[in-house]
């Protein structure tokens, strides 16, 4: 008897406690709403050529900009969760891949990167970014044959970095980015080589309702 009313209560308290964590959650962003975050970058770095078919882009430096509308996460209850303030929002950025085989391309991401604060006015991250990008010059039999390295003009874009940064007032921020990026339509036309950056660039942020970052 006891067993069963413990298996039918079992249930109703798992939801008792979800429902409790996602008040107390609600709570704590009221309190603490999200800081709002622009953020401008500059990218550049070789051209990984992993294989022989892709030689042809060795020595290419594929030079980028990025915009990023974010907002960073500074409650409690996340800081209880990961002990980091965390930026999430979404990235637009343009590359020219310095060689007209492999042309542009425009990519749309979203971007998670969890931040863990150092000092007063350094702090460290971890980026990873996943979306979509809108290349210039695929792969064509007959205008474009070299370009073995995609042939859909929208695939896959993915960034995996790290980056420090210094706040120099309440209000902004510069920094210094270290990230690998790749392109790829995931095997659903080929060629599809890919696209391999690794990259090094330089950021500055602004915070337009700046608040202290929990310690």
């Amino acid at each position: 008897m006891r067993r069963w009313v413990l298996t039918m209560l079992f249930p109703g308290l798992v939801l008792l406690q979800s429902a409790a964590i996602a008040q107390d959650t609600l709570h704590w962003r009221k309190k603490y709403p999200a800081i709002q975050r622009w953020q401008f970058g500059f990218h550049t770095g070789p051209i990984f050529a992993h294989s022989e078919t892709v030689q042809n882009t060795s020595g290419a430096r594929p030079q980028g900009v990025e915009f990023i509308l974010a907002w960073q996460r500074n409650d409690p209850a996340v800081w209880n969760t990961c002990g980091c303030s965390p930026i999430q929002g979404l990235q637009f950025s343009y590359y020219d891949y310095d060689i007209e085989l492999l042309g542009k391309s425009w990519n749309l991401s979203y971007l998670l990167e969890p931040t863990y604060r150092l000092s007063a006015q350094t702090s460290i991250s971890f980026r990873s970014v996943i979306g979509l990008a809108y290349l210039t010059n695929p792969y064509d039999v007959d205008t474009n044959p070299t370009n073995q390295s995609y042939s859909t003009t929208m695939s896959a874009y993915l960034a995996l970095g790290t980056g420090l940064e210094w706040r120099f007032s309440q209000h902004a921020s510069i920094g210094a980015l270290l990230q690998y990026q790749h392109i790829s339509n995931g095997g659903l036309r080929t060629p599809n080589k890919g696209i391999n950056w690794p990259a090094a660039g330089v950021t500055v942020a602004y915070r337009p309702h700046p608040r202290p970052l929990q310690t």
